[in-house]
């Protein structure tokens, strides 16, 4: 048997009113729809394996929601819940998925597009080819001594698209799945507007040029790349979305199709080290000084601060509670996924992933194409590099304390460049 493709997509939009997810100065739900949230799913099996791919316009999936998607679709469709795949655009303009309703109907709406795209089966072709384009900057700057939030086009991207081209056996379009580096964040704070951002744009152009095709955009490894320009306007988000949707074509016209792809799934779990809890008297420094800081916040009204500061302050009192029982928070257990199409591997990884662990995919893998994906299987933390760390800033010393614990150790980096190398060499087999 050759190999079977099936497609499918549902729409996700939120209710008018839903908070948004992004920015913690927002202070109010979304007031319009500017674009409509889509979760769309590709189902392939080669006869002996049969994996999901689903992408979907969304910030992120908690790694909780993330397994029960999985179960639900092995339930409903036979495939191994190992074998599917669940990336988020990292869109932040989406909806918040912390609580209430909205994080459990979402989950059965991807569950179910899964479903679909298992039903509608059918003989296929695919094969991979990638184009130049970079619509973002890396955004770790440093300015006046420290890391902001800024550009420096000195410092590393992905300049390029991924795109998987599969067509019916007849070769009419089918599905276009595409990955590119870059958080979508062409829209501001100040934005009330529900919107997939440029990856939106970008598989609207798609589809608009083979009609009956569906468009799938995979988030890459975006931890410290930032849309240029970052906080802009629709505008903006057209230009950049028109400009990776225009490559995917071009890329698209130019790959050869085969419907003898093998498929191949392989899984392993790191386990990444976290700082050590520093000195007692410097705990204490940082509980007191949180305490300060949130006292100065609700002063001013605000909102934004207040809740940072409450966050910090819960992560240093727990902590002295460890240092006084003399404990150390556990490693970050990290689930890495691999899954190869022919020649062409995805390489999917949980949270906002610094672009240099996909350059290092690049050198390693021994596939003909690599999409290191990141924002997949789970979300909720920045993985930098040994020397982000050292250097500080947002993604490595402010969000962490957010989320509850210290940064990563140093020694992380090497743990997960030795993982990502020992996937891709099983994948390959």
């Amino acid at each position: 048997m050759g190999l079977l493709a099936g497609v499918a997509a549902v729409e996700i939009t939120p209710p008018v009113g839903t908070m948004l997810a992004g920015f913690a100065a927002r202070d109010h739900g979304a007031e319009r729809v500017h674009d409509a949230l889509h979760s769309k799913a590709l189902v392939l099996d080669d006869g002996a394996t049969r994996v999901c791919l689903i992408t979907n316009d969304l910030i992120g999936l908690p790694g909780e929601l993330v397994e029960l998607i999985r179960g639900e679709v092995e339930r409903t469709t036979g495939i191994p819940g190992a074998n599917v795949m669940v990336n988020c655009s990292h869109t932040h303009s989406g909806p918040v998925l912390r609580e209430g309703e909205l994080p459990g109907v979402v989950a059965r709406q991807v569950a179910g597009v899964a479903r679909m795209a298992a039903e509608r089966l059918a003989p296929a072709r695919v094969g991979g080819g990638r184009g130049p384009v970079q619509v973002g900057i890396n955004r770790r700057e440093l300015r006046d001594g420290r890391i902001v939030l800024g550009r420096d086009a000195s410092k590393p991207v992905a300049p390029w698209v991924d795109v998987l081209r599969v067509d019916t056996a007849e070769g009419a379009p089918l599905a276009t799945l595409f990955m590119h580096a870059c958080h979508p964040v062409t829209r501001a704070e100040n934005s009330y507007e529900i919107s997939a951002d440029f990856p939106g744009v970008a598989q609207r152009l798609v589809e608009g040029v083979y009609p009956g095709t569906t468009a799938m955009f995979g988030q890459g490894c975006s931890g410290n790349i930032n849309s240029e320009p970052v906080r802009g306007t629709w505008e903006d988000g057209r230009r950049l979305g028109t400009m990776l949707g225009g490559e995917v074509v071009k890329v698209r016209e130019t790959i050869a199709t085969t419907d003898e792809a093998r498929l191949a799934v392989t899984h392993e779990r790191v386990e990444l080290p976290l700082q050590r809890i520093p000195p007692m008297e410097q705990v204490e420094r940082e509980i007191a000084a949180a305490e300060k800081a949130l006292a100065e916040a609700e002063g001013r009204s605000s909102a934004a601060a207040t809740n940072m500061y409450k966050a910090f302050l819960a992560t240093w009192r727990k902590l002295r509670e460890m240092k006084e029982r003399e404990e150390e928070l556990e490693p970050m257990v990290f689930p890495l996924q691999g899954i190869a199409v022919g020649d062409t591997a995805l390489m999917a990884l949980p949270g906002e992933v610094f672009v240099e662990y996909a350059l290092h995919a690049e050198e390693v893998s021994p596939f003909g194409q690599t999409l290191c994906l990141g924002c997949s299987n789970g979300s909720g933390t920045y993985v930098p590099t040994a020397a982000a760390l050292e250097d500080g800033g947002y993604e490595v010393s402010f969000t962490p304390l957010w989320w509850g614990r210290l940064p990563f150790a140093a020694e992380m980096e090497g743990v997960l460049r030795d993982g990502i190398g020992r996937v891709l060499g099983r994948l390959r087999g």
